[in-house]
């Protein structure tokens, strides 16, 4: 029975997803990789005695976490920048 509540959910949560365009894509990536990134963090911080600067001292771990912060800004400071144009060309 367990199976078909699992089911269930995961229909409900699709067809809200396809209702409302969310690309299904990210949500399956994220499901596979995710146990995976978790793994690899917590054995990180078991090498580094939970130290979490490792993170920003090796640049391919730095680089990666300022992409992710660029790729997170970037529709926060695309949609100020629309609405700002939006203000000028109403004045």
């Amino acid at each position: 029975m367990y199976d078909a509540w699992v089911m269930l959910v995961f229909g409900i949560i699709g067809y809200f997803m396809k209702k409302h365009n969310y690309p299904v894509a990210p949500l399956v990536l994220g499901m596979v990789l995710g146990p995976l990134a978790e793994d690899k963090f917590l054995s990180s911080m078991v090498s580094s005695q939970n130290d979490v600067s490792i993170f920003f001292t090796r640049p391919i771990s730095c680089g990666m976490l300022i992409v992710a912060v660029c790729f997170l800004l970037y529709p926060i400071v695309m949609g100020l920048i629309k609405k700002r144009r939006s203000v000028i060309v109403k004045s």
